[in-house]
């Protein structure tokens, strides 16, 4: 069986790392390559996943960075990579935030001899840059973890709002603040789910800190005169206890600026049923394209070029329809979730990656 090398980290904790696994357990159930990591995993698995996945090859980085078998490399803005290994028919997996790309994209790319780009934006980015040696594969979700089911019993009686991912800028969580303040004087019983922590707490955001130099989340939702009593913030918690935290919530809320992929997070809330209103722009498009959702369509100019600004008061229009009306939302929350069953699970998405990278 021939190797692919992978030079980020896999783990069940990040939007890379979980990619990473999933395109790991896709080659060894297709024994199509053996995966070699440079990184030691950190893994939360099922007994399943942890059969498969005990077999994966763990080394060392040579000391002379080269292996003489081929090495997937994750790149991000201007196709900038971990730069720990180089193989040998390099491939490239590209997720990307900045939309101007500069004279050093055009040459890295030169350095594959495949890149799969994470979202067709990403893909048109690249071939209006020239750079032509790119295919479309979209990353998947866990459906063993994401799917419909009857409502978590976490928060009687609130109407709970779900936001998840990093702090940073372009993910907006300063208009998901905005939009649950203005909706919470509505209707007061009202709360705000938040997923936003990570590995790290650094943050291109200027936030509230505690003494101890930590994120104060409380902090920050109070200067949108938002109470401590209408936030929940679940903490930083592997993947696989996320299902059920979405399926205690009513509604998920994410006006994204950008998105290089498709939104690991926002696809989990999709899959499990949860009504979901999405930014319609950069890679969200793949999903608001195909997947009943309730899209932002008022898109003006945002932070950076490339980007989307969300309308606030849009925002407030989407979660009232599905306040008012939460048959029809759990309605086509379900046929979200058929159609992410159907076309957007891991199990055929990774496979569809394998095959863009020819294993």
């Amino acid at each position: 069986m021939s190797r692919l090398g992978f030079d980020w980290p896999i783990s069940s904790y990040s939007g890379w790392g979980v990619f990473g696994l999933h395109l790991c357990l896709a080659l060894m159930r297709r024994k199509s390559a053996q995966p070699v990591l440079f990184h030691p995993p950190q893994l939360d698995l099922t007994p399943a996943q942890q059969a498969l996945f005990s077999k994966v090859d763990v080394q060392k980085i040579p000391a002379s960075r080269r292996v003489d078998f081929p090495v997937l490399h994750a790149l991000g803005n201007q196709l900038a990579d971990f730069g720990l290994v180089a193989g040998i028919g390099d491939a490239g997996l590209a997720f990307f935030e900045e939309a101007a790309l500069q004279d050093i994209a055009r040459e890295r790319a030169k350095n594959y001899r495949i890149i799969v780009a994470g979202s067709q934006w990403n893909a048109d980015l690249l071939s209006d840059n020239g750079i032509t040696n790119v295919v479309v594969a979209q990353q998947g979700y866990d459906e063993t973890v994401f799917h419909p089911g009857p409502k978590a019993p976490a928060w009687p009686g609130r109407f709970a709002i779900f936001s998840g991912g990093k702090l940073e800028a372009r993910k907006a969580q300063d208009l998901v603040l905005q939009a649950f303040a203005e909706f919470r004087e509505r209707h007061g019983e009202a709360l705000l789910v938040t997923a936003w922590r990570g590995f790290s707490e650094e943050s291109d955001i200027d936030l509230p800190r505690t003494p101890e130099g930590k994120l104060d989340l409380p902090a920050w939702a109070a200067c949108y005169g938002i109470p401590p009593d209408a936030v929940v913030d679940v903490g930083f918690i592997p993947n696989r206890l996320m299902g059920d935290v979405l399926r205690g919530c009513d509604a998920a809320l994410f006006p994204n600026r950008c998105e290089g992929g498709t939104n690991l997070v926002a696809m989990e809330a999709l899959a499990t049923g949860l009504p979901t209103v999405l930014s319609a722009n950069t890679g969200h498009l793949d999903l608001t394209n195909c997947v009943p959702c309730w899209p932002l369509k008022h898109q003006r100019a945002s932070l950076k070029p490339g980007w989307g600004e969300c309308d606030v008061g849009e925002c407030l229009e989407r979660l009232e329809a599905i306040y008012a009306d939460p048959k029809t939302a759990r309605a086509r929350g379900l046929e979200a979730a058929r159609v992410m069953q159907e076309n957007w699970s891991w199990t055929m998405r990774a496979a569809k990656v394998a095959e863009a990278l020819g294993y």
